[in-house]
């Protein structure tokens, strides 16, 4: 590889081809990833991102003539930025859905559209390798995942996971030649080590259920679903605005002003049949505590 291809100071190795070597840790990585989240009936392509992911497969299905339109629900706000809306025909709609499982921002638990509806492609950060996968990998036809969240694998790599049985999407050679451009080695490397550190024990399998708290003169009451084992919860409160940014990160808190809304999230390890490890006596106590600080 001469330096038209790749600058000189990346040649560390003369004997290695650059991306070819990560093309071999892309499928090294692939196969752990099937193995240990049973992505068996799934083909898996690897992008630096979930935004980057759904804007791939967006412009894949309109590059085939398909309409996408973003899904009513709660979204990851620069998602919903770089999706409006679209408009429709009154007599026709989307071939496609791009949809949140889980709302970020108030821990609902949306139902997956049945195999055979309308095609759904599944942002599905907040339910992806936690105790909502099983339901995630049996429903969905198309997601998409960070790695750097509830996998705890790597910062800067995601990945899109399309059912094979799937006939009636387009042929994807396009999205193998969009995972050609995921050519960083370093983390899919540091994927690979995390995973042979964490085994089958790869899921966060933290579970947050109904949670109250008394306040001063006042009662928070939590807004996500707590009928679902989420890895975190959702709260609303005037005083939570006033909370300062080390207090909320020593609790494992965000707050987010454009929604008014608290999270605080919590993780555990274990494997992906391990029971989920309840923390709503946990958060209960870190509502308090935020509220005295």
């Amino acid at each position: 590889m001469d330096s038209a291809s790749i600058a000189p100071i990346f040649h560390t190795d003369s004997n290695r081809n650059f991306f070819r070597h990560a093309k071999q840790l892309r499928d090294e990585l692939r196969g752990r990833l099937v193995e240990i989240y049973r992505l068996q009936d799934f083909s898996i392509y690897f992008v630096p991102s979930v935004r980057y992911g759904l804007l791939a497969l967006k412009h894949w299905l309109e590059s085939a003539g398909w309409q996408v339109g973003l899904r009513g629900g709660s979204h990851y706000a620069p998602i919903a930025e770089l999706f409006p809306q679209p408009i429709f025909r009154q007599y026709d709609g989307p071939d496609a859905w791009i949809s949140t499982h889980v709302g970020p921002y108030d821990g609902a638990a949306y139902r997956l559209s049945a195999p055979g509806a309308l095609l759904e492609i599944v942002d599905a950060s907040h339910s992806f390798a936690t105790n909502l996968h099983a339901g995630l990998i049996e429903v969905a036809d198309v997601f998409v995942a960070p790695l750097h969240k509830h996998a705890a694998l790597t910062v800067g790599l995601a990945l899109i996971a399309v059912r094979r049985e799937l006939a009636t999407m387009p042929v994807p050679g396009m999205l193998e030649e969009i995972e050609g451009t995921t050519a960083s080695q370093a983390p899919l490397i540091e994927a690979l080590n995390n995973l042979e550190c964490s085994g089958v024990c790869a899921f966060n399998k933290a579970a947050i259920g109904d949670v109250r708290a008394d306040l001063a003169e006042t009662s928070i009451v939590c807004i996500s679903d707590f009928q679902s084992p989420l890895p975190f919860a959702c709260f609303r409160h005037q005083a939570f605005s006033h909370l300062a940014r080390p207090a909320l990160r020593q609790a494992g808190a965000t707050y987010f002003p454009a929604f008014d809304v608290l999270r605080i999230a919590r993780w555990a390890r274990g494997p992906i049949d391990g029971d989920p490890i309840e923390f709503t006596a946990d958060i209960r106590a870190t509502l308090v505590r935020l509220s005295r600080q």
